[in-house]
């Protein structure tokens, strides 16, 4: 059994040819997880819960966003979101919570690598901007070493789905390393980047982040627009054998 907290920090605005988006909220995450291995194969469920709502970080990025000259929101006041493409508008205004879309999983473990498959199921609300609203399929791999790990796979979506209206989601594509003992003993290093799942998004659509672990505890710093500006998270993983 696993669970974990993630609080993540969104503030950020982008607008070109392609539209307009806005971020101004906070995401309060919770995620438990089960899973069951067998020799090489280890099969597990997880299930993430959001609380969407202004938060109280932004008003320390805020001030650092303007004195750097990095993205700001600029639909100010209770819209926690704001999308615009064409005519077409959406606004997210007030705090939202709810179940997100969870997802089924299968490792197959070989020697120092791994295959993974996994399955979303569309059981978060679009409407909310807590779920896709359909179903999603994950393939990739894996390989590790001593002191590291790479990841990457791609998302494919089984139909058309508003996912971010009026940016609908598509295909999408991540990679991950990570570094153990960078420096300290026990400090971790990820750099990730990503493609995808927004479509025709701008600076949306892709980018990268640094996150530093250590033990169950982990910061995350994006270095695009793409990603939530801070995540502070925490994990555990408990053993219910004999």
């Amino acid at each position: 059994m696993r669970w974990g907290l993630a609080l993540a920090n969104h503030l950020t605005y982008a607008s070109g040819p392609w539209g307009e988006v806005g971020f101004d909220l906070e995401e309060l995450r919770a995620e438990l997880g089960l899973s069951y291995r067998q020799g090489p194969l280890e099969a597990s469920l997880g299930w993430p819960f959001s609380l969407y709502y202004g938060g109280f970080l932004d008003y320390l990025l805020d001030p650092l966003h303007a004195a750097l000259g990095l993205p700001r929101n600029k639909v100010q006041g209770q819209v926690l979101l704001f999308a615009r493409r064409g005519e077409e508008e959406h606004r997210w205004e007030g705090a939202t919570w709810g179940p997100r879309d969870p997802y089924l999983r299968l490792d197959l473990y070989l020697g120092e690598g791994r295959l993974f498959g996994g399955l979303a199921l569309p059981l978060g609300s679009p409407q909310r901007f807590l779920g896709s609203g359909g179903f999603r399929v994950q393939l990739g791999a894996g390989w590790r070493w001593e002191g590291g790990e790479v990841l990457g796979g791609v998302v494919w979506p089984l139909g058309d789905q508003p996912g971010l209206a009026p940016f609908p989601y598509g295909p999408a594509a991540s990679a991950l390393l990570r570094l153990e003992g960078v420096g300290v003993p026990g400090l971790g290093l990820e750099v990730q980047g990503f493609w995808g799942p927004l479509r025709d998004a701008g600076p949306f659509t892709q980018g990268f982040a640094l996150r530093f672990r250590y033990g169950g505890w982990a910061f995350a710093e994006d270095l695009s627009q793409g990603l939530p500006d801070v995540v502070f998270s925490w994990g555990r993983v408990t053993s219910c054998e004999p």
